[in-house]
């Protein structure tokens, strides 16, 4: 085989490579989700949660504590939020290199991403809590709430490679 068509052939497999991965792009595009009860609970808690957690982050600052809760909550509020907005849109969610080829998978995905924004909205009032009240949590506490928000990724991307 000569080098031109080594060359050639090369050209077509990326060229395969490149058509697979647009009309991958294109089929996610394609996805939609529409809003349902399950949906509506998890935005319905979290953001029931997250407005607890300013107003105790508000009221703590206005006592003359530390500001340190309200760059904290400014930060998980918008990632929460981000999440949430997220899931109506699957073709912004990295599913970890798994392509999404039914609704039982996206339904999954777009579950995975729910729960990690309410897990934040969590995590937070946990910590504000625990600031206002002048608890140190333990560092076993916030190793045990970071693995548990890697966690939930990683048994719904099982959860979504079963579902093929």
């Amino acid at each position: 085989m000569s080098l031109k068509d080594r060359f050639k052939m090369t050209r077509q497999i990326i060229r395969t490579q490149k058509a697979m991965e647009a009309e991958e792009k294109l089929r996610r595009k394609q996805m939609k989700v529409y809003r349902t009860l399950e949906g509506t609970l998890f935005e319905v808690a979290c953001g029931l949660i997250l407005a607890a957690t300013w107003c105790m982050a508000i009221i703590e600052a206005l006592n003359g504590q530390d500001n340190e809760n309200l760059i904290l909550c400014a930060i998980l509020t918008i990632t929460a939020i981000g999440s949430l907005v997220c899931a109506y849109h699957p073709q912004w969610i990295n599913s970890m290199n798994e392509k999404i080829e039914n609704s039982r998978q996206l339904a999954l995905l777009v579950r995975s991403v729910r729960m990690c924004a309410l897990w934040l909205a969590i995590i937070l009032f946990f910590i504000v809590i625990s600031a206002m009240r002048g608890i140190n949590l333990p560092q076993w506490t916030i190793q045990v709430l970071t693995v548990s928000i890697v966690i939930i990724p990683i048994y719904f991307t099982y959860k979504i490679k079963k579902a093929k």
